[in-house]
């Protein structure tokens, strides 16, 4: 928090003092007024009483007799008593037996030696007042008591230089409250107490004490009454301007004292008093003086809870801020009305002031914030004030601003935020200054809230005012307007509304890659937090690279920087541009694939001892850009699947996409060592499933808690990896990916689709549609691989699918190419023609016969009931006699060994699990009556030295029968038949 503008405190205490006067005084009253009610005496608290006292008998007979013992505490501050805080009721039968002592003028009872002033209704400034030494000589002690005569009696005369005038009455008495506190009221002026309206007879509570002042009155007259507790009787003998002035002179000069500021806080009556003052139209001086008492009050924290719960205080002294109270003048001539403020320029400083210093106190910002007057005032202050004022009004939004609670308030206040925008923007010339950092710093805090970013941003002057900040200041040494400037605009990059209109905001990326080029500091970082906020836009990314003038920035800083925070936030941005594939070939062009993979080289293989995010950035930029065919062989030249080959087999995080980025790279590669490859990544397989059901579901936040997952991304691999190897189809094709992949394409064309996410989806994310159609098409045709012969094993999402695959089939979209459209309607055949097969009919009967049967039956549509591809002209004829139209690509496996001819195979579909085995077209597969080789179902060949067949792929009886029947029904077209059993 700032210093304030004065440093001082001491303890905080809040102390009232009693006023009793003796008992004999009050039976004197009683009896002179005995049509008035009793006037109950104020408490005695002896938790606030600093004087212990005993009790003293009186009778009619004897005086008080008072026994006192030593003070055990210290003497409250005089200028804190109040004797009107607290009263309480007194029984009328209670013994009047209170004895107190008194610590103020009044040290013994005074006589009352003078009349009433019959001239007070004339100016007291014409009267004519004795010297304050000769009202003061003439005391009686307090065991005489003098005579009270009523209204008619005379006493001295005032030419005598007698006591002028210090007399019990009720000023002080709580009983006429309302006419006592009207001094207080805001719409009235200060209210003259005359002496008509003083009874002459005696007064109503000996608690009272009135004093009087006259037109020779000096500050240390009324000091030396303040020093003795009669400061409230003080006050409200004040009835004048010039004795008001006076009044609040002397409490600025103890406001000033660091030791008496909680003491003249603490007193309600004087925070009153100066309320008043503060509003009245005639005292000017009087108000100058009383703001700035308040204003060397804020200087300690101590004083704040006293200042605030002073009624109507604040909003004074917004009031004064302005230039308030205001009169209002009509040119007779014309009839123009005229307002004119009345507070002088200092007063209006001094209460910009003490406003700034109030709103550093923690509690106070929520309460000052709640009123509307201040935010206005400090608003016209800011565009209409002086300079040292509008840093004061500046200041104090900027401390305002810093409680998140304010927000709404301060951006509420009309204006107010154009103010502040105007301030950083007129005061940077011809360099910035505190108020433009002050303002800069304000609005960064306003921007800080999801919900502001886009009101911020909105309004108007803003964005120019902070560029011109930026474009006024210098990167060579630290500035903090720069920096705060630079922070506000990157908190409105955040905003997702926000992305776009700043990116095409005039002048506005310029200005950012000037900072990154010439700043080395802070402002630089936040720069380039803002180019990665525009790349995190997929409808920015592809317009971003294509401006030419950002990549080139990005990978400098990537390539030169150390381990930063604007190197890390530079990776970042690359990462997001390559989601896009339009991206990929600009940016393995512009040399980024190199830094980012020597970057995830020095992290080393162990990503627990990773410092930073950044290598973890690097990882997903490679699986980004590995989505696109044409960046695929520049990445496997580069080396990226060896880079990636360690964190395939760790449990962690980085080996998902690690796992998705070897799959992309490899997903057209054929032969044993891909085949091994991708064997690695298997145990990946269900973090991929997770990561498209989390994406979707959007747990973990919007984006996924990775934070680096598109949709495009964790659809994307499951479409690869329902393209490999059969036993990564086993893996996927489960209910739950069938219903993710069904909600993609269902959010994109039935019934119009839906809004996407900030991860893709809905109706415009075609690629994603694209990408999971592709891979229904695949697991259906690995399900069923012939048209009604089995059906579904989700039953329940067989029409949605034919819904949506119908809707994909027939969209209007100019993305959705015809070959993505045949796959549709393949897949959707396939679906409806599991509709025909019985439940019964999708799994192998217990019965040799009927297992034949079924299995016979699904060859009549292709080979062993998959599609197949002839790997050559004279490949086995019989599946070109049966086959059906081929949509899919399903790769028969060939393996030579030294001179041996390759071995022609086919696919037979085990009905019950779905597994397809790849089995010799020449039950010996060619193999000599000495090989001891054993084929592998699953790979298609025999295995080679150290070799294990797949053990997932079990051979069994009835596997055999149906692969010789499928031998006999191509007897006729092969020549080459037997009963061998391939394998073991």
């Amino acid at each position: 928090m700032p210093p304030r503008e004065a440093i001082g405190g001491f303890a905080d205490q809040y102390l009232s003092y009693d006023y009793e006067a003796a008992a004999l005084a009050q039976q004197q009253q009683q009896q002179q007024q005995q049509t008035l009610p009793p006037v109950p005496p104020l408490p005695l608290h002896n938790s606030t009483t600093l004087t212990q006292t005993t009790t003293a008998t009186h009778d009619d007979n004897a005086s008080p007799h008072h026994t006192e013992e030593a003070s055990t505490e210290a003497a409250p501050d005089p200028l804190s008593i109040d004797p009107t805080l607290q009263q309480f009721e007194q029984s009328p039968n209670e013994q009047s037996n209170v004895s107190v002592q008194v610590a103020s003028v009044l040290d013994t009872t005074t006589s009352l030696e003078s009349d009433d002033d019959d001239d007070d209704d004339e100016d007291d400034d014409d009267q004519v007042i004795p010297d304050l030494h000769v009202t003061l000589d003439t005391t009686i002690s307090s065991t005489a008591a003098a005579e009270i005569t009523d209204e008619d009696s005379s006493a001295s005369s005032a030419t005598s230089g007698s006591l002028r005038l210090i007399q019990r009455n009720s000023a002080f008495s709580m009983e006429d409250e309302d006419k006592h506190t009207q001094l207080f009221d805001r719409s009235s002026p200060l209210p003259e107490v005359t002496q008509s309206e003083i009874p002459g007879s005696a007064p109503l509570s000996p608690n009272s004490i009135f004093l009087s002042f006259g037109p020779q009155t000096t500050v240390q007259d009324l000091k030396y009454f303040a020093e003795r507790g009669c400061i409230v009787a003080l006050l409200e003998a004040l009835t004048t301007p010039r004795l008001q002035t006076l009044g609040t002179r002397m409490l600025a000069d103890y406001a000033k004292l660091s030791e008496r500021r909680v003491a003249v806080a603490s007193n309600r009556r004087i925070l009153q008093f100066l309320v008043a003052v503060m509003n009245h139209m005639q005292s000017d001086s009087a108000r100058e003086y009383a703001v700035e008492t308040i204003r060397s009050l804020t200087a300690t924290e101590e004083s704040d809870s006293y200042l605030m719960s002073t009624e109507h205080l604040v909003t004074t002294l917004a009031l004064v801020a302005r230039g308030g109270p205001f009169v209002t003048h009509i040119d007779d001539p014309s009839g123009v009305r005229t307002t004119l403020p009345l507070a002088s320029e200092k007063a209006r400083l001094h209460a910009c002031i003490a406003i700034m210093n109030l709103s550093c106190g923690k509690a106070n910002k929520i309460e000052i914030a709640k009123l509307p007057q201040v935010l206005e005032s400090m608003r016209d202050v800011m565009v209409h004030g002086t300079e040292e004022a509008r840093l004061k009004a500046t200041t104090c939004i900027k401390n305002l601003s810093n409680a998140d609670a304010n927000d709404y308030a301060l951006l509420s206040c009309v204006g107010l935020v154009e103010a502040l925008g105007l301030v950083a923007k007129t005061t940077c010339d011809p360099s910035p200054s505190n108020c433009t950092t002050n303002a800069c710093l304000a609005l960064m805090n306003l921007s800080i809230s999801k919900s502001n970013k886009h009101v911020v941003f909105q309004t108007p002057g803003v964005m120019d005012a902070l560029m011109t900040v930026l474009d006024r200041t210098s990167g060579a040494t630290t500035n903090e307007a720069r920096i705060k400037a630079c922070s506000a605009l990157s908190n409105l990059a955040i905003g997702y509304d926000n992305k776009i209109p700043m990116f095409r905001f005039p002048g506005f990326v310029d200005a950012i890659l000037k900072v990154i080029q010439t700043d080395t500091g802070e402002a630089r970082t936040k720069a380039c937090s803002i180019l990665w906020s525009f790349a995190a836009e997929m409808k920015n990314q592809v317009p971003v690279v294509k401006r030419g003038d950002i990549l080139p920035v990005l990978v400098r800083v990537a390539e030169e920087d150390g381990p930063t925070e604007a190197r890390f936030k530079c990776v970042a941005a690359l990462t997001l541009l390559a989601e896009s594939l339009d991206n990929a070939i600009p940016l393995l062009e512009s040399g980024a694939l190199a830094p980012l993979m020597d970057i995830l080289h020095e992290a080393g293989p162990d990503p627990t001892q990773w410092k930073g995010q950044t290598a973890s950035w690097c990882v997903g930029f490679l699986m980004n850009i590995a989505q696109s065919d044409e960046a695929v062989p520049a990445l496997r030249e580069a080396g990226v699947v060896e880079l990636l080959l360690p964190l395939l087999t760790l449990d962690h995080y980085q080996s998902l996409k690690a796992a998705m980025a070897v799959t992309f790279v490899c997903r057209y590669d054929e032969g044993d060592e891909t085949y091994d490859l991708l064997r690695k990544t298997e145990n990946v397989i269900p973090k991929i499933i997770s990561l498209l059901h989390n994406t979707l579901s959007g747990r973990g936040g919007n984006g996924y808690k990775y934070g680096v997952f598109t949709l495009r991304s964790s659809v994307g691999c499951i479409a690869s990896l329902a393209s490999g190897p059969e036993f990564m189809k086993e893996r996927i094709a489960t209910g739950p990916v069938f219903e993710s992949l069904l909600r993609v394409v269902s959010d994109f064309c039935v019934d119009g689709g839906t809004p996407g996410a900030i991860v893709g989806g809905g109706r415009e994310d075609a690629l994603s549609a694209t990408l999971a159609v592709r891979a229904l098409a695949e697991l259906t045709g690995h399900l069923i691989p012939v048209v009604g012969t089995s059906a579904l094993p989700f039953q329940s999402l067989e029409d949605p699918l034919m819904v949506a695959l119908h809707s994909f089939a027939t969209v209007d979209h100019d993305e959705i190419k015809d070959e993505t459209r045949l796959m549709a309607l393949d897949a959707l055949k396939r679906i409806q023609g599991g509709h025909k097969v019985a439940p019964q009919a999708s799994s192998i009967a217990g019965d040799d016969v009927d297992m034949v049967e079924h299995v016979s039956a699904a060859i009549a549509g292709t080979c062993c009931g998959l599609d197949a591809i002839p790997m050559g002209e004279e490949f086995f004829t019989i599946t070109q006699a049966y086959q059906s139209p081929v949509l899919g690509k399903s790769t028969a496996a060939v393996v030579e060994d030294g001179g041996d001819l390759p071995v022609r195979t086919f696919l037979l579909t085990d009905a019950r699990t779905g597994r397809r085995f790849c089995v010799p077209v020449d039950p010996s597969g060619g193999r000599s009556f000495y090989d001891s080789r054993v084929w592998c179902y699953r790979r298609g060949r025999f295995c080679l030295p150290g070799e294990e067949p797949d053990s997932n792929f079990e051979w069994n009886s009835d596997l055999q029968q149906a692969y010789e029947t499928a031998l006999l029904h191509g007897a006729s077209l092969s020549s080459t038949s037997s009963s061998v059993t391939p394998g073991r």
